[in-house]
C-alpha cells in the first residue's frame, strides 16, 4: 500500500469526520476499508470491540469505503465483507483505522480480471474471456473467420464485441472481432449476458463482451518464443496510450490506443478515445489474410443529470487470399447515441441511438459475387431499475427500425424490418447465501451482406429472433465457495426456427488466500431446422474448464488449466498454464505455454505487474 495514500486517507478522515465528531461531542471511530490494490470496499460490516471483545456497536462502509462507528472505549474493529478475508485493527486513540483486507479475487470476479488477464498464456484473448463460466468458444484453425464467444452458446454466430464502447464487428462477413487483437493486449473485460441484449441490438443475444487495454497500472510486456509481444502504456494529465505487437507462426498484429477526458466545468467531461490495428495471417493451406480496422469515439458526459452522449465511427478493410485466388472486402460504419439515467436507488433509463454501416465485397477472382450494401439501425429503449436489501429489478423495452439497402449482380434491394425486444431481470437474495436469478428477454441477429446477397436478393430481410428463457441457482458461503446452476432456452424464429438449450453447473472455491479453483461444464442442444442445424446431432457440445491457480502477492503466480472448446466444430481438449515471479519492483519473469489449435507454443520473457 503506498504510504502516501494512506497518509492522505487518514488526512482526510482526521479532519473531515473526527471534526464532525468533535462538534456533535459524541465519541467516534473512523476510517477506511480497501483492499490491497487500494479499491474501496464498499458494503462491509464493522463491529467495535471493546474490552474482551464485547461488541460496543456496528457499521457498515460507504461506497468510498469509508464508516463511522458512535462508541466509547472502542479497541478494535473487525471487518468482514463479501469474499473477503476477516481483518481486526487496533484502533488508536482519535486516529482513523486504515483496514487493508485481503480480497478472494476468484470470487469477487465473475470474469477473468487485470491479474488474470496479465498472467494467461493465451496468445488471443477470446481463449482468456471463455474461461468465464457458460461461455462457448468456438475455435478454427483457418485464419478466417477466427474465434467466436457467446454466452450459453445461445446465438449462432457468437455474441457482440465494444471494442472501446464501439460496437466491433464486420457486418459484410463476419469477420472476427478478436481476429487483430494482439497478445496480452487487453487488461479488463465487461460482460453483460444475453438478457442485456435489447440494450445494444444485433448480436448481442449471445452476450456483449466491453474490452479495454486501460487498467489501473500499466501493464508493460516483453515475450520471446511460441509468441513474440511487446506492449508499452504510460500517459498522464487526463490522457493514456497504449501500444503493442505480437507475432506467432502463422500470425503478426499490432495495435495502438488513445484515451483522454476533458475538464469543461459544470460537472461536465469530454471523454475521447482511438484506435487503431493490423494483422497479417497465414493459413494452412496456402491462405492468407491482411487486416486493418480503426474506431475513434467522443463522449459527452454530465454526470450530476445522467446524461451522456457518445459519436462513435469505425472502419475496416482486408484482403483474404486462396492459393492464386484472393477476395476483397472493406466497412464503415458511424453511431449516435443519447443517453439518460436518474439518480437513486429506483432508476428510469433511457437512451436513443441511430447506427448506419455500408460494406463492400470483391469475390470474383473466387467464382463469388461483387456486392455491396448499407445498413441502417435505430433504437430506442427504456426501462426502470429497483434494488432493496432482498432483490434486485429491471424491466425494460427496446424498439428497433431495421432498413438494408443492396447493390448485387443482379440488381438493387432494399428492404426493412422493426420490431420490439422485452427485457426482464430479477434477482432474489441478492445479499444472502442462496441466490436465484432469471432473465425472460428478445433479440435478434442479422445476415451478413453475404449471407444475403452472395446468391440472392430476397424480397424480405431474413433476420434471426430469438426468445431468452433462463434461470440461475446460486449458493455462496459468503466468502471462500460459491456453486451455481443455470438452465437456458432460447427459441429461434425468422431466418431459422427452432430452439437452442443449455444447462451447466460452476463452482468456484478459493482453497485458501493464495489459492483458488474454479470450475464449470456446460452442455448446449438444438433442433434447429436450418440445413444442418446450429450445432450438428452427433456433435450436441459439451464445453468446460478446470483453472487452478495459486497467486501469492509479489510472489510466484502459477495457473493450470484444463478446457474443453470447439475447433472446427469439434471437441477440442487442452492443456494450458502459466509461472512467473518476481525479479525485482513491478518486474517479473514469467513462461507460458498453450495448445494452440492443436499446436503447442511457449513463450518466456519479462512482465511489469499491475
Amino acid at each position: 500500500m503506498n504510504r502516501r495514500y494512506v497518509a492522505a486517507v487518514a488526512l482526510a478522515l482526521g479532519f473531515g469526520i473526527t471534526t464532525a465528531a468533535s462538534r456533535a461531542q459524541v465519541a467516534l471511530v473512523v476510517g477506511s476499508v480497501r483492499d490491497r490494490a487500494g479499491r474501496p470496499i464498499a458494503g462491509a460490516y464493522v463491529v467495535a470491540l471493546g474490552a474482551h471483545g464485547v461488541v460496543r456497536a456496528r457499521a457498515r462502509t460507504h461506497a468510498d469505503g469509508t464508516f463511522a462507528v458512535a462508541a466509547a472505549a472502542v479497541r478494535r474493529v473487525r471487518v468482514t465483507c463479501r469474499y473477503c478475508r476477516t481483518t481486526t485493527v487496533a484502533v488508536l486513540g482519535t486516529q482513523p483505522v486504515i483496514a487493508i483486507v485481503q480480497r478472494y479475487a476468484a470470487l469477487a470476479q465473475p470474469a477473468p480480471d487485470a491479474g488474470d488477464l496479465a498472467n494467461l498464456p493465451y496468445a488471443d484473448v477470446a481463449s482468456a474471456l471463455a474461461l468465464r463460466p457458460f461461455t462457448l468458444l468456438q475455435l478454427s484453425r483457418d485464419v478466417y473467420p477466427g474465434a467466436q464467444i457467446s454466452d450459453r452458446g445461445l446465438m449462432p454466430g457468437g455474441g457482440l464485441v465494444l471494442d472501446g464502447g464501439v460496437p466491433s464487428y464486420d457486418p459484410v462477413a463476419g469477420l472476427s472481432p478478436f481476429i487483430a487483437i494482439p497478445a496480452g493486449y487487453e487488461t479488463a473485460v465487461r460482460v453483460d449476458g444475453a438478457g442485456d441484449a435489447f440494450r445494444y441490438g444485433d448480436r448481442a443475444g449471445g452476450g456483449t463482451y466491453a474490452l479495454t487495454p486501460f487498467g489501473p497500472a500499466p501493464v508493460d510486456t516483453l515475450l520471446l518464443g511460441g509468441t513474440s509481444s511487446l506492449r508499452a502504456q504510460g500517459g498522464g494529465d487526463g490522457v493514456a496510450v497504449v501500444a503493442g505487437a505480437s507475432s506467432d507462426a502463422q500470425t503478426s498484429r499490432q495495435r495502438a490506443d488513445l484515451a483522454g477526458t476533458l475538464a469543461l466545468g459544470a460537472d461536465q467531461q469530454l471523454a475521447y478515445g482511438a484506435a487503431t490495428e493490423q494483422l497479417h495471417a497465414f493459413g494452412d493451406p496456402g491462405g492468407a489474410l491482411a487486416d486493418a480496422q480503426s474506431v475513434a469515439d467522443l463522449r459527452w458526459l454530465i454526470p450530476r443529470a445522467g446524461i451522456a452522449a457518445t459519436a462513435a465511427i469505425d472502419r475496416g478493410a482486408y484482403l483474404a487470399g486462396v492459393t492464386d485466388y484472393a477476395l476483397s472486402s472493406v466497412w464503415s460504419d458511424a453511431q449516435l447515441t443519447l443517453g439518460f439515467r436518474s439518480p437513486g436507488r429506483g432508476t428510469f433509463f433511457a437512451d436513443a441511438a441511430t447506427r448506419a454501416s455500408s460494406g463492400y465485397q470483391d469475390a470474383r477472382a473466387l467464382g463469388g459475387a461483387d456486392l455491396g450494401a448499407n445498413l441502417s439501425q435505430s433504437r430506442l429503449d427504456a426501462g426502470i431499475e429497483a434494488a432493496a436489501p432482498g432483490y434486485d429489478l429491471r424491466v425494460g423495452a427496446a424498439a428497433f427500425w431495421i432498413a438494408q439497402r443492396g447493390a448485387v449482380e443482379a440488381g438493387p434491394s432494399a428492404t426493412h424490418a422493426s420490431f420490439v425486444t422485452p427485457a426482464l431481470r430479477l434477482r432474489l437474495g441478492a445479499a444472502r447465501r442462496w441466490r436465484a436469478r432469471v432473465d425472460a428477454s428478445g433479440a435478434y441477429a442479422l445476415p451478413t451482406f453475404v449471407d444475403r446477397y452472395a446468391d440472392a436478393a430476397p424480397a424480405t430481410l431474413p433476420y434471426l429472433r430469438s426468445t431468452l428463457t433462463a434461470a440461475t441457482l446460486t449458493y455462496d458461503d459468503l466468502a471462500r465457495v460459491r456453486a451455481s446452476l443455470e438452465a437456458a432456452r432460447s427459441d429461434l424464429s425468422g431466418d431459422a426456427n427452432g430452439s437452442i438449450a443449455s444447462f451447466g453447473l460452476a463452482l468456484t472455491w478459493q482453497i485458501s488466500p493464495q489459492i483458488a479453483l474454479r470450475s464449470w461444464t456446460m452442455h448446449v442442444a438444438d433442433d434447429v431446422s436450418a440445413p444442418l442445424g446450429i450445432y450438428s446431432a452427433a456433435l450436441a457440445p459439451t464445453v468446460d474448464a478446470l483453472w487452478l491457480t495459486y497467486a501469492n502477492a509479489g510472489a510466484l503466480r502459477v495457473d493450470a488449466i484444463y478446457r474443453r472448446d470447439l475447433l472446427d466444430d469439434a471437441p477440442f481438449y487442452h492443456v494450458d498454464g502459466d509461472l512467473s515471479g518476481p525479479l525485482r519492483g513491478r518486474l517479473r519473469w514469467y513462461a507460458g505455454i498453450e495448445d494452440r489449435r492443436r499446436a503447442r507454443a511457449l513463450s518466456l520473457g519479462l512482465r511489469f505487474a499491475p
